[in-house]
């Protein structure tokens, strides 16, 4: 009898069906695995014989041949050992079992022990039809947040083998969703003393979601504001809890078996590499691009970072997502960030600041802006200029406050069906909901004829205006809005002080 039973592996962050077909025939004893099977998997041979054993089940003495269809797509991960397991039993007990999908790695004791990328394969196994899983049971809290699919987590092979002779598995109810209690970080934008603009232009660039540059002299407090976006950008939702969880099961940092519920904050060093940044590797890895979905990329000191990992970040500042092919594998991860930078405007800091004279000459100057090529720059929503600021300063506004702010904008965008930041919006959602009055539509049209602009800003002044206008609760945008939105495109100030 040849058995046939369900699993699936990763090919990216997306699980790929694969199916076992198991045949025992007489012959000498030998065990053959084939269909492109990697080292791990091969490997699986004397993990399954021994859980088998020690589980009080016969392992069976005769030929055995295991196929993994499709035979053109490489297999790895030891989370194939209990689909594996339950080839060669039911093959040899000639039992019926269909429409179910296994997922786990074996200890020699018949112990089932956690796997990562649970969400991705039990939803590559959804999408094909199989909507009953057997996992482990760690792997239970991760897993139950996915609709649709039924779950029977188990802790032993003999737990789930003897259940299966009796025809009856058992199933575990979904508990209740528990909804995330307030974060409390640590730090406040109460610790920000002055800096009133760049305060307003950071709420304005949580609310739409917008890439910060920041320019300044050395402790004008550019980190300190950088560190703090975290604290007013609103709760992940269920979806992007499960596309977050997906990429991190594929990194050696998933430590718990959990969903991840808070936005992620990456702050790299300026040495990382460009396979570090955008993933790569030989087992193709998500980057720090694609750690930092739906969250925080934080690039401090930006001129220091080499110019091709800078240049990298192209694709993904536009695209949203980064494609990835190494030694003859692709895969495609999400990259959906906000993007915050600071540096100085020179290698001293104090081109352009008010209170200390700089010391550069012109060409060290240029030199060092010159790490920065024209597209890059262009692809920052908003370029923010601070200098130092008086001690005695008494503006100061807290996280709570900037975040009730943006949270009402998003209920306001909410309200007119808009389900996504405004810096994601495409050209036909800009053209539905960023409507202007009469006299800014006038306005906006004689600027852009000038020539200062190019299309790609033209959206831009239109995306960060109408999330001023959600800030304000405002239906349309107004003329005052394109006008602050117009102070934080100034991306040629830099070049123009030469």
């Amino acid at each position: 009898m040849v058995s046939k039973i369900m699993t699936s592996v990763l090919f990216g962050i997306e699980g790929i069906p694969i199916e076992i077909e198991t045949f025992i025939s007489r012959g000498l004893p030998q065990y053959n695995i084939v269909g492109l099977p990697n080292q791990v998997i091969r490997e699986s041979k004397e993990r399954v014989r021994s859980a088998i054993k020690n589980s009080g089940f016969k392992f069976p003495n005769d030929r055995i041949t295991q196929n993994m269809s499709p035979a053109n797509i490489k297999k790895e991960g030891a989370h194939l050992d209990l689909a594996i397991a339950m080839g060669i039993l039911v093959a040899h007990e000639a039992l019926e079992i269909e429409n179910y999908a296994f997922l786990g790695e074996l200890s020699l004791e018949g112990y089932l022990k956690p796997v990562k990328g649970t969400l991705s394969l039990i939803e590559g196994l959804k999408q094909s039809g199989y909507h009953r899983i057997v996992c482990p049971t760690e792997n239970y809290e991760e897993a139950r947040h996915i609709e649709g699919v039924a779950l029977y987590p188990y802790a032993h092979l003999k737990t789930l083998y003897q259940d299966i002779q009796s025809g009856c598995l058992k199933e575990k109810t979904v508990l209740k969703k528990q909804t995330l209690d307030e974060v409390h970080y640590g730090i406040d934008f109460e610790d920000v003393v002055g800096q009133e603009m760049a305060l307003r232009a950071v709420q304005i660039a949580a609310a739409g979601f917008f890439n910060v540059l920041m320019v300044g002299p050395p402790g004008c407090g550019k980190t300190l504001i950088a560190e703090r976006i975290m604290t007013i950008l609103p709760k992940l939702n269920l979806i992007q809890q499960i596309e977050l969880t997906k990429i991190y099961s594929l990194s050696d940092e998933a430590k718990t078996f959990e969903l991840k519920k808070l936005r992620p904050v990456r702050s790299p060093h300026h040495s990382i590499t460009r396979p570090a940044l955008v993933g790569g590797g030989s087992k193709l890895e998500p980057g720090e691009v694609s750690k930092a979905h739906h969250g925080i990329l934080i690039l401090d000191e930006l001129p220091e970072f080499r110019k091709e990992v800078i240049e990298a970040l192209r694709e993904p500042m536009t695209n949203g997502k980064i494609q990835i092919s190494r030694n003859q594998k692709f895969a495609e991860f999400p990259a959906t960030f906000m993007l915050v930078a600071t540096m100085n405007p020179c290698q001293c800091g104090f081109h352009l600041s008010s209170n200390q004279q700089c010391q550069c000459n012109i060409y060290d100057i240029k030199r060092y802006l010159g790490k920065l090529s024209g597209p890059i720059l262009d692809r920052f929503d908003m370029h923010l200029y601070l200098d130092r600021v008086s001690i005695d300063s008494k503006i100061r506004k807290s996280s709570k406050v900037l975040k009730a702010e943006i949270e009402k904008a998003f209920k306001f965008q909410e309200d007119r069906n808009q389900f996504k930041p405004n810096a994601l919006l495409t050209k036909k959602e800009i053209e539905q909901y960023c409507n202007l009055s009469e006299e800014a539509q006038r306005k906006l049209i004689q600027y852009y004829k000038t020539g200062k602009i190019s299309m790609r800003q033209y959206d831009k002044l239109l995306k960060i205006g109408r999330t001023i206008a959600d800030l304000e609760t405002s239906e349309l945008i107004e003329l005052k809005h394109l006008h602050e939105a117009l102070m934080y495109q100034d991306s040629e100030r830099l070049k123009r002080s030469l």
